[in-house]
């Protein structure tokens, strides 16, 4: 998930674009699944890099501003 968001650095990736990716679903009932996940991989990170933009979904940000 972490490869996918960093290859598309700057742009937002929705939870239901991630499901469909990943697990070829788009249940949307399903989005908590992504965001447990992305609260995961950030806590690795030191909370650095993935962003959030609500009501759309993650992206990846090298530079913090």
């Amino acid at each position: 998930m972490l490869e996918l968001l960093a290859k598309r650095e700057g742009k937002i990736v929705s939870r239901e674009e991630l499901l469909q990716h990943f697990w070829g679903i788009s249940d949307t009932a399903e989005t908590r699944t992504i965001d447990v996940l992305i609260s995961k991989i950030r806590k690795k990170l030191n909370n650095h890099y993935i962003k959030t933009k609500r009501g759309f979904g993650y992206y990846f940000e090298e530079n913090e501003t």
